[in-house]
């Protein structure tokens, strides 16, 4: 990181910018409605835009969405599944009490949609799901990419604080979030490009960004960003301070670095050792699922053919997610490849985080082998699964 970038993150730079709006959590109401029939984002921007617009009167027009809700953050779901609640930020935290009506909670009735409505509660938990996606897309960052910590907390500040101020960047962190890995990689190189750019007195070079053109659906230049240093830097030092510092707080600094897959692939591995003395005890972060192909997936890219086989923990409901694993590799000498020399290790698939450790079992009775076989959930020394990527 360049000495100028780390001042900036350290905030030590001196820079004025424009005042901020209040607090986002100050802004924010919680809403919840059926998963069965989520109502879509439209119907809720439409109903709470006019809702505002009907007790406000002359002070604004129907149409000016802009000027009532900032963003809409439906909850963050898989494949499969359906919202059930969302977190609707309005430019104004008198909105908030106007909506609510100094009530704790509101019902509302947006066409055959029940919605719910509270205001947004200010302890970290709530925080974290807030801010879940914010959370996904900087674990792509430092786990999927290897990024550096440091600088991929500040290419997230930039981000949101786009997302934020700018049309052109209007819901630019779930644009992000579905880009293949390549783009998004280039994306952030770009991105620090901005961050030098913006606190230079001048610019040595103006090379292309057409990933952030592609983005933004617009013309967007170095000299478009170093003309708006001042007010950047003001929104970059706000969120890094607000929020990331807050929300990545739980999330390792550097990144694990493990052996590549293709240096593993060479060796002749068999299935020799004790069973016990061949398995990783997995745990998974409550709320993101992770199937036994993922994890398959995951330990086959990182290190090759090593995986020999995988104990689920047993879920009695289908919709229940499993919260730790065994995996038994085929080598004993494998789990200190995997381990690297430490005591645990963090790896990342699809945005997802598993925390794995070498198995300390309880006495067990031999299992046989199976295609499927079952979890020896009750024969495993237990700890608590992390949150989001590992901490609680």
């Amino acid at each position: 990181m360049s000495t100028n970038i780390a001042a900036l993150a350290q905030g030590t730079l001196n820079v004025s910018a424009v005042l901020p709006l209040e607090a986002e959590e100050d802004r924010t109401i919680v809403v919840t409605f059926s998963a069965v029939d989520p109502v879509p984002e439209y119907e809720l921007r439409d109903f709470f835009t006019r809702y505002i617009y009907f007790t406000s009167w002359d002070h604004m027009t129907v149409g000016d969405h802009n000027s009532v809700i900032d963003a809409i953050r439906m909850e963050r779901v898989y494949s499969g599944e359906r919202p059930y609640c969302a977190y609707i930020v309005f430019r104004y935290a008198s909105f908030v009490t106007r909506i609510l009506g100094g009530k704790p909670t509101m019902i509302f009735r947006i066409h055959r949609f029940t919605v719910f409505g509270r205001k947004y509660e200010q302890n970290l938990e709530e925080f974290n799901k807030f801010h879940n996606i914010d959370r996904r897309l900087f674990s792509r960052l430092i786990y999927d990419l290897r990024r550096d910590g440091s600088q991929s907390a500040l290419v997230m500040a930039l981000w949101m604080s786009f997302e934020h101020t700018s049309k052109e960047f209007n819901n630019l962190v779930n644009k992000a979030l579905a880009l293949p890995n390549t783009k998004l990689n280039a994306m952030a190189d770009e991105t620090l490009m901005v961050l030098n750019c913006i606190i230079s007195d001048n610019i040595q070079s103006a090379p292309e960004m057409p990933k952030l053109q592609a983005i933004s659906e617009s013309p967007v230049t170095l000299k478009f960003f170093h003309d708006n240093r001042l007010m950047i830097i003001g929104g970059v030092t706000e969120f890094l301070k607000d929020v990331c510092v807050r929300a990545f707080e739980d999330f390792p600094c550097q990144p694990c670095h493990h052996v590549k897959a293709e240096t593993l692939r060479n060796l002749k591995l068999k299935d020799d050792g004790d069973e016990q003395e061949r398995t990783l005890f997995l745990t998974f972060s409550k709320g993101f699922p992770i199937s036994e192909n993922e994890v398959r997936e995951c330990f086959t890219r990182e290190f090759g053919d090593v995986v020999d086989h995988i104990y689920m923990q047993e879920v009695k409901d289908k919709n229940q997610q499993p919260l730790f694993a065994q995996l038994v590799v085929r080598s004993a000498s494998l789990i200190q490849v995997v381990l690297d020399g430490r005591s645990k290790v963090y790896l990342s698939i699809n945005g997802k985080h598993i925390r794995a450790k070498k198995s300390v079992p309880k006495n067990r009775p031999a299992q046989s082998k199976s295609p499927q076989p079952s979890s020896p959930q009750n024969l495993i020394a237990f700890d608590p699964p992390p949150t989001q990527p590992s901490s609680s």
